[in-house]
């Protein structure tokens, strides 16, 4: 190359600069030699290649008097490769649910190496990884992954690598828009996670390229279960009695409940559901339901369940149904229900006196 500096080099200008042959001019033969030195010391030598060829390269040097030239003056230039490191690009961020299956960290991350066409690792690490929480996962398609498996999968870090490192730079790419985020709690820390992506080429590693997932948690809705499915029989004003001592209750996310309410479907004047207060929960019945209120653990709100009573001063003899739900303070439960009642009544008799 050959650039004049405008002050020192007079009217040298570039003729041709084709096939490694430089030639120069002086419009008129007026450059003065002191020019010509000048121009001859500002000639550059660059190198384009990625992975350029290491032979030392020899550059003679000629000038011309417009009658004969000069001696030849030759340099010699010593040519040094570097690895060039490979280079990820884009970051995809992803929204993850609760509850939402495994799911592509970044669908359209890019993988290129100037002057390696094979990488051999990759690293995948959740910077501020939950203990419990975040899984990453990577499985082989089998047909555009060359031989890339998972080394460990431990605490948040994902290891891949090849063996020999012969899978291509396109067969790493799919490979990592194929590696997933879930989270199997049902209260998920929702910190937006980095996810940091790395590969390496067995002599340098990659930029690293930083994904962030978006964690949104949802509110499990308690669960009502294992109430008895038989009748429990009852006659009226008799003793109360315990409507069930089966019934079990969970919530996936939260430890507490906030109130209960247990209903009578088909109610009479008559029919009543005790219940004995507790330090924390309160329960008031009016006309067939009985609420209870007061934050308190969803175990003490299924004792305090299967301590209510039934008592019926009422002659009627239908059946009643006793129903059972529970709320987290965000969302009701399910409904559970057992049937209570149902006794036959003596309406009449005859009697006859044979004699």
């Amino acid at each position: 190359g050959f650039v004049n500096d405008g002050l020192t080099m007079g009217n040298i200008a570039v003729v041709t600069n084709v096939g490694g042959v430089l030639t120069l001019t002086s419009a008129g033969g007026s450059a003065t030699t002191a020019e010509w030195q000048a121009a001859l010391r500002a000639i550059t030598y660059a190198n384009t290649s990625n992975t350029p060829n290491t032979t030392p390269r020899s550059v003679d040097f000629v000038v011309n008097d417009g009658i004969d030239p000069s001696n030849t003056l030759t340099s010699t230039i010593n040519i040094t490769a570097t690895n060039d490191a490979p280079v990820l690009a884009t970051a995809g961020n992803i929204n993850y649910a609760e509850n939402d299956p495994a799911t592509a960290i970044d669908t359209g991350i890019t993988v290129t190496d100037a002057d390696n066409a094979t990488l051999t690792g990759a690293t995948i690490t959740i910077t501020n990884f939950v203990a419990g929480q975040d899984v990453l996962g990577f499985v082989n398609d089998g047909l555009t992954m060359g031989n890339i498996a998972v080394v460990t999968n431990v605490s948040g870090v994902l290891t891949l690598t090849s063996a020999g490192g012969i899978a291509t730079t396109a067969e790493w790419q799919a490979a990592l828009r194929a590696v997933t985020y879930a989270n199997t709690s049902e209260a998920p820390d929702t910190t937006a996670r980095s996810v940091d992506f790395v590969v390496n080429d067995g002599t340098d590693p990659s930029n690293t390229l930083t994904s962030t997932i978006n964690i949104t948690a949802s509110n499990d809705v308690p669960v009502i279960a294992n109430i008895e499915t038989t009748t429990l029989p009852y006659a009226p004003n008799g003793p109360a009695v315990a409507v069930t001592s089966t019934l079990t209750l969970s919530d996936a996310d939260s430890p507490n409940l906030t109130g209960a309410t247990v209903t009578i479907t088909g109610f009479q004047a008559g029919d009543v559901l005790q219940f004995t207060d507790t330090p924390n929960i309160t329960g008031v019945f009016v006309a067939g339901t009985l609420t209870l209120t007061g934050s308190d653990t969803v175990a003490n709100y299924q004792t305090a369940l299967r301590s209510i009573t039934y008592f019926s001063s009422s002659q009627n003899p239908a059946a009643r149904t006793i129903n059972f739900q529970v709320t987290d303070g965000t969302d009701p439960s399910n409904i559970e229900s057992r049937t209570v009642g149902g006794y036959a009544q003596l309406v009449g008799a005859t009697v006859n006196v044979y004699g």
